[in-house]
């Protein structure tokens, strides 16, 4: 699909077509659980948990009781205090957006087949890589696919990956930092990351 885009300069003026970016986002967060605040103890980290989206009001993660779909604003609803967090955005191509929304929607579909490694939580604090087929942690699900789908190229194996190494990432963009709160109530959650619709714009 294409949008317009308008090009100022002498009359008369340009229409130029130029294909619709995508975008997908990694979401960090730090809550306030004891499992949480005993992961940041121990690595000193600002933010304790990752999860990936498509939209900017669906993320993918997976916590304690396994695979996980995360709705900020419903998450927001259920906390009785805000949440730390910081917003990285990744362009990509169609065929790699492509391909990241059909695996996560098919996560979703077997999500039940999937657990949550404490083991591979440990090992990663060791910094001792692994393999554990169908166990995960959350920075590790969210680096392991976005590696498998050729949109991140990753500076270590998925499973040494911890949430706040995504913020070392050069491909990443931080493009908010602050509370849930915020974020759900700010305009930049919806610049630039629709991946519906078009738009004119002025250059």
């Amino acid at each position: 699909m294409f949008e317009i885009q308008v090009i100022r300069k002498e009359e008369p003026r340009v229409y130029r077509l130029q294909r619709r970016k995508k975008y997908i986002s990694v979401l960090l967060t730090k809550y306030s659980d004891v499992t949480s605040n005993m992961l940041q103890i121990m690595t000193r980290g600002k933010y304790t948990h990752a999860s990936l989206g498509i939209t900017e009001d669906e993320f993918f993660s997976f916590v304690t009781k396994g695979f996980h779909v995360e709705r900020p604003a419903k998450i927001l609803s259920r906390m009785r205090e805000d949440i730390p967090c910081a917003l990285y955005r990744l362009r990509v191509s169609d065929d790699v957006y492509e391909e990241l929304s059909w695996k996560l929607h098919q996560l979703s579909d077997c999500g039940q087949l999937y657990k949550y490694s404490r083991l591979g939580l440990f090992l990663c604090l060791l910094h001792i890589p692994h393999f554990m087929e169908r166990h995960y942690f959350c920075s590790r699900f969210v680096a392991e696919i976005l590696q498998d789908c050729e949109a991140l190229k990753l500076r270590k194996p998925s499973s040494l990956y911890l949430p706040d190494d995504f913020a070392k990432e050069r491909q990443l963009k931080l493009c908010f930092e602050g509370t849930l709160k915020e974020l759900i109530a700010s305009d930049v959650k919806r610049m630039n990351i629709l991946n519906d619709g078009t738009r004119n714009v002025w250059i």
